[in-house]
């Protein structure tokens, strides 16, 4: 009886381990944290965005609109970077400059998204920020 009882605790141990790490999020069900991040302008006007959820999973917004999930980031490297936007408190800043060509990130909070864009040259954005988003495309550009 106690050999079942351990054997039984094991398996629902190992049962909900494995159903934790691999939750995976479709695009019709994203969660509320996520960070949105992109370029756009020039000639075409075009904008080409990304989302990275804090699991490490990253969806590309394709040119009809819809969600692609594309190879998922470390879960890791994803939680930094989230930690990075909530101590810039990226939330809160205010800082709208594009130019003809721009980049930007897009944070959810609550019911609003509050976006982050630059691109002016006579308007650079704070080099943190654009580390950030260095970081996040890397991520994109190479499949980190």
């Amino acid at each position: 009886m106690k050999l079942t009882l351990i054997a039984i605790t094991l398996f629902a141990t190992a049962a909900i381990f494995t159903f934790c790490k691999n939750s995976k999020y479709t695009a019709d069900n994203l969660p509320a944290e996520q960070i949105r991040f992109g370029k756009g302008g020039g000639f075409t006007g075009i904008e080409k965005s990304w989302t990275l959820l804090e699991n490490g999973q990253i969806f590309e917004k394709g040119p009809d609109g819809t969600l692609v999930a594309l190879d998922s980031a470390k879960k890791k490297t994803a939680k930094a970077l989230f930690k990075t936007v909530k101590t810039l408190q990226l939330d809160q800043v205010q800082f709208t400059y594009p130019g003809n060509t721009y980049s930007y990130l897009d944070i959810p909070a609550g019911d609003k998204t509050n976006r982050i864009s630059w691109g002016d040259n006579a308007h650079p954005v704070d080099a943190k920020i654009q580390d950030l988003f260095n970081k996040l495309m890397a991520l994109v550009n190479t499949g980190q």
